[in-house]
């Protein structure tokens, strides 16, 4: 039987640096959302839609993002006491945080010319 302290140290760091790198990004995906809001065009000479598309886009990307920092820790202490690498599910978290991107730029897009 081998010592896995190593190992595991490693990917408890590797997973507590991640997940850090996930809380900026999550920051940023909000800071979008935020920030279509400037970029949407007032619609003087195209039919818009509904401005609410803005406020849908804001509340997913703060509910996504709340929900996926809240979910993978519990998911990386769960491999972590199972003794099973714990890191590849934090880099699955900040995909799914970058993938969020798109979708509040879809959801955002339907309350005109963005």
């Amino acid at each position: 039987m081998t010592d896995e302290r190593p190992r595991r140290v490693v990917d408890l760091t590797a997973s507590i640096v991640i997940w850090f790198c996930h809380v900026l990004l999550a920051v940023g995906v909000f800071g979008l959302s935020v920030l279509t809001t400037f970029g949407t065009d007032a619609c003087a000479y195209e039919a818009c839609g509904s401005p609410r598309w803005i406020d849908a886009a804001i509340w997913t990307a703060a509910v996504g993002s709340l929900v996926l920092l809240l979910a993978f820790p519990l998911v990386i202490n769960a491999r972590g006491r199972a003794r099973r690498l714990a890191f590849p599910f934090a880099l699955i978290g900040c995909v799914l945080e970058v993938a969020l991107v798109p979708v509040v730029f879809a959801i955002a897009s339907n309350a005109g010319p963005v």
